[in-house]
This record gives structure tokens, C-alpha cells and sequence, in this order.
């Protein structure tokens, strides 16, 4: 998983904050920082595909005023506190100005439960971050549609601020529209960055696909 410019661009305007990570993110930033780099810099850029630094992102962050966690399921880099995003953790108390998911909700099987809990780690009036794939076959489980974002979120009445669509070479992307609920065929490798700020309600149940919406007995 990782945080590209444009991504980190939106974070940086929300500094200082206290962020939650879906996972430690690798940075993969046009811009440089008087900040280390990790030790496996190099493996970790040719993973990527990425010709540039990696900086150690916690030093980063810091260097930003943002207080960050990072939660996985397991203590890859050593510093993520262990959490299976699969089960239900609503009895946590929201707590983060910023929650951000660098590309790791498609990897959880139980991906309603996993949005849910991405939303009650945030607090009211916060911000929530997605970047995950369109168009990336066996990448994850799941590829997500832009109504996926539309409908979750302005089902418990929430905001999307922003929502668009990148492709191309890593470090080197294009900006597309992404229409939220229009059928469209995506470049290949695009992936979403779309930007939620939380509401204070919580609706009941799951949400309806919007298309749907118009025609609830799914009639012509």
C-alpha cells in the first residue's frame, strides 16, 4: 500500500491532525523531505515501480504535526497495532481527525463491516480518505465502483468532497473525472481517491445501490 502525491497532497492540508492508517503506507512523493529513508528503500521503490526516495513515512507525518497510528492485521514494519478490519470493533470510540485507507479495505473479505469501522474511527466533522483500485484485477478481492463511496456515505449523510480517478505510471499520474454513478470502462491500474468528510448520524441497515433508487421493486 501506498501514499502518492496527490493523496498526500489532501493530508498535508489537514496537518495537524491525529490520523488513523489503514496499514503502514509507503510514500511515493515528487516532493522531498529532510527526513530518513527506510532501510530497504530500494526493494521497496522496485515493488513499486517508483525511480524515487523512500522516506520513512512516521518522520514524515511528524515533521507535518500528524500524530498517526497505523493498525493491520499483523506487525509488518513493527509499529502497526493489530487489528482485524473484518470483525466489528464498533465499541471503539472515534477518535481520529483523519482516517485514511492507502488501498487496503479491498483486502478485506468483509468489506461492509470494514467500511463501517473505517467511519466510527472518525470523528464527527473528520475526514476519510480512500485510494483503492478501479481496474486491477486479483489485486484484492474487489475493485470499487464510485457509487461505492456515493452510496455508503450519503447513506449515513456524509459529504464527499472530492472524488477522482488516477491512471498511468506511478509518479507520474493523470487526474480523470470519475463519474459516481454512470457506467464508464476505466483505464487499466486506475485507482480512486476520494475524499469523505463524516457527519454526525448513523442511519440503520446497509444502503441501496442508487441506480436502484428510482425503480425500488426493480422494475424496468
Amino acid at each position: 500500500m501506498a501514499i502518492e502525491q496527490p493523496a498526500f497532497d489532501i493530508i498535508k492540508s489537514l496537518a495537524p491532525c491525529r490520523l488513523l492508517s489503514l496499514g503502514y503506507p509507503d510514500l511515493l512523493l515528487n516532493e522531498t523531505f529532510d527526513a530518513p529513508q527506510v532501510e530497504d528503500a530500494e526493494a521497496i521503490a522496485a515493488w513499486h515501480g517508483w525511480k524515487g526516495p523512500i522516506y520513512d513515512t512516521d518522520a514524515v507525518l511528524k515533521s507535518l504535526g500528524i500524530d498517526a497510528t497505523y493498525i493491520d492485521i499483523n506487525r509488518s514494519r513493527g509499529c502497526e497495532v493489530v487489528y482485524d478490519l473484518n470483525e466489528d470493533i464498533r465499541w471503539v470510540a472515534p477518535k481520529f481527525d483523519v482516517v485514511v485507507d492507502p488501498g487496503t479495505i479491498e483486502h478485506c473479505f468483509n468489506i461492509g463491516m470494514a467500511m463501517w469501522n473505517v467511519r466510527k474511527l472518525c470523528v464527527a466533522g473528520g475526514h476519510i480518505i480512500h485510494g483503492n483500485p478501479i481496474s486491477m484485477t486479483n489485486h484484492g478481492f474487489y475493485n470499487l465502483s464510485p457509487t461505492f463511496y456515493l452510496d455508503w456515505y450519503q447513506h449515513h449523510g456524509d459529504t464527499i468532497e472530492y472524488a477522482a480517478m488516477l491512471a498511468g505510471p506511478v509518479g507520474k499520474r493523470e487526474v480523470y473525472e470519475m463519474p459516481p454513478t454512470k457506467r464508464f470502462s476505466p483505464p487499466s491500474n486506475a485507482v480512486s481517491l476520494v475524499v469523505v468528510k463524516r457527519g454526525a448520524a448513523w442511519a440503520q441497515g446497509w444502503p441501496q445501490q442508487s441506480k436502484y433508487k428510482p425503480t425500488p421493486d426493480l422494475k424496468a
